[in-house]
């Protein structure tokens, strides 16, 4: 019996100092060794987990270059803790390039797709050149994708929009009246029920849903957003200092270079590329999630001794409101 127990410690002694590894050519039903590396985080945190309780060291988990896309955030919680003193270390394995974590959803041109990003674990969809005069191209995206966030090698692009003047607009209980015929098009813009207003104001980022356009020119507005938007200071319509004013996201409204709208309805994201540009040499991703990494716990068992090194984090999105419902709309800058 002795003899026994002897030996389970020994063998479980030489696993705990035995650092793991991950690698998008790795697989998870490796042992997560550096000539068998596992291929996601899970894996490599599941194994973990099973060796932090009796550490008697520092733990690695190093990552190979590349960019790992993630379905879902990285949750880390006390069952991920470094313990005896000791530390759990996720660390990139070249840490001057670093390893880059993605909340995106990467769409990629047939034939001519980007080597250094074809991981084959992201959907791949092809994009189509719907629009031969404006140059603009679509793609579908996954069910249920809500984004504000779409990047063109690796830089924001801007969201459909067009610039407004306040004096153009006034309020009302249900929204705007249209008092000038320059902001006229709106109430006839296809795709209205997509377009949101957006107000940069002194120190808050404001959007506010239309709903459809209604008689006497007016915009009605979705709720509650509308009447959230009211509420404090730096509002939509009684900013401290204005610093833009505009409607977005609207097919309509595509029409200069780098600009890009998503169709919640036909799940469908559309792109304007620079002029010249072949959109096959392009680095595109849509952003889906908004957390690429979380650390928590509680008081009585909190996330502690976790370190991360080279991690670069992109792709994220920013619609902190819900949705369908977009209950919260004012978000600072």
């Amino acid at each position: 019996m002795c003899s026994q127990s002897w030996i389970t410690l020994g063998l479980l002694a030489t696993f705990v100092h035995a650092d793991f590894y991950i690698s998008l050519n790795g697989s998870d039903a490796a042992t997560g060794s550096a000539h068998a590396p596992f291929r996601s985080f899970e894996r490599a945190q599941n194994a973990l987990r099973d060796v932090v309780d009796v550490m008697d060291e520092d733990v690695k988990v190093f990552i190979a270059p590349g960019t790992y896309y993630l379905d879902k955030p990285l949750l880390f919680t006390d069952l991920d803790s470094g313990n005896n003193g000791h530390k759990v270390v996720w660390e990139a394995q070249d840490i001057d390039k670093g390893v880059n974590i993605s909340g995106g959803y990467a769409i990629f041109f047939s034939p001519s797709r980007p080597k250094a990003y074809n991981d084959s674990s992201v959907p791949i969809t092809d994009w189509t050149l719907t629009d031969v005069r404006k140059g603009v191209y679509s793609a579908p995206v996954p069910s249920g994708l809500r984004t504000r966030h779409f990047f063109a090698d690796q830089k924001h692009a801007q969201r459909a929009h067009h610039a407004l003047s306040r004096t153009w607009l006034a309020n009302n209980t249900d929204g705007y009246w249209i008092v000038n015929e320059q902001a006229e098009f709106l109430l006839t813009m296809d795709g209205l029920e997509h377009a949101e207003i957006h107000g940069l104001g002194s120190f808050t980022t404001r959007f506010s849903p239309i709903s459809h356009a209604a008689d006497n020119k007016t915009l009605v507005m979705k709720q509650p957003a509308w009447n959230n938007n009211g509420i404090g200071y730096d509002t939509i319509s009684r900013p401290d200092v204005s610093h833009g004013f505009f409607v977005e996201n609207a097919l309509a409204l595509l029409d200069e270079e780098n600009e890009w709208y998503l169709n919640t309805t036909s799940e469908t994201v559309y792109y304007k590329p620079p002029n010249g540009t072949d959109i096959g040499s392009m680095y595109l991703v849509i952003g889906r999630l908004e957390q690429l990494l979380v650390v928590g716990g509680t008081y009585d068992r909190p996330a502690h001794d976790i370190t991360f090194r080279g991690f670069n984090y992109m792709h994220s999105t920013w619609s902190e409101f819900k949705y369908p419902t977009l209950d919260f709309l004012s978000l600072t800058n």
